[in-house]
């Protein structure tokens, strides 16, 4: 066998191998397909720290980029949903659109956003995903406060301060989880007001 020959061989055996490899990239890439179209989406992953579900929130004040004074907890007249974001984590970039989407769908639901870092990436931030409309504000040590350690996470607050949801938020889905509690929670409320001992009481 001449160089040429052997050299020739072994191009052919190098572009097998890589036509190997794309094959089963590509098979490896339809079953992770169809075991997402099984499993479905996953509601908003739990963390164990921060605050407990049915306890009253703490309740802080913040100023927004625009100057506004911010409260989250506390009594008011609506449930409150906070997310916390950071304008350098990914996945807060790519769940910008929902959080855009959630708050242009979810009129009785006031949402407040606290990130991290610094003015201008924060700024850049709101600009690339057009969250100029939404309530925003920047503070380095609130999520601490909440017990919040990783982003982008959200604490679904009811209108009384108490802590109705909380946990990561990855996608659209994760969002409509927590934010599904509140219908979930009416149903409860219409079935105690319909049941034969309220009535028996009215």
């Amino acid at each position: 066998m001449t160089f040429y020959t052997f050299l020739a061989a072994s191009y052919v055996c190098l572009y097998a191998i890589v036509l190997i490899l794309v094959a089963v990239v590509f098979y490896l890439g339809r079953q992770l397909g169809l075991l997402y179209m099984r499993v479905g989406p996953a509601g908003a992953r739990m963390m164990n720290s921060g605050p407990t579900i049915g306890d009253v929130a703490l309740q802080r004040d913040v100023l927004d980029i625009y100057g506004g004074h911010r409260t989250i907890g506390g009594s008011r007249s609506l449930p409150q949903l906070v997310i916390f974001l950071s304008p350098g984590c990914v996945a807060c970039q790519e769940i910008a659109p929902a959080v855009r989407t959630l708050a242009r769908s979810e009129r009785q639901i006031e949402l407040t956003l606290i990130s991290a870092g610094s003015h201008a990436a924060n700024h850049a931030f709101i600009a690339q995903y057009r969250l100029e409309d939404l309530p925003y504000a920047i503070h380095e040590t609130i999520a601490l406060d909440y017990g919040v350690t990783v982003t982008p996470y959200a604490l679904l607050l009811g209108s009384d301060g108490t802590i109705l949801s909380k946990g990561l938020v990855n996608n659209m889905a994760h969002l409509e989880s927590l934010v599904n509690v509140l219908d979930e929670r009416s149903l409860n409320l219409e079935d105690l007001m319909s049941s034969p001992a309220q009535k028996d009481r009215s």
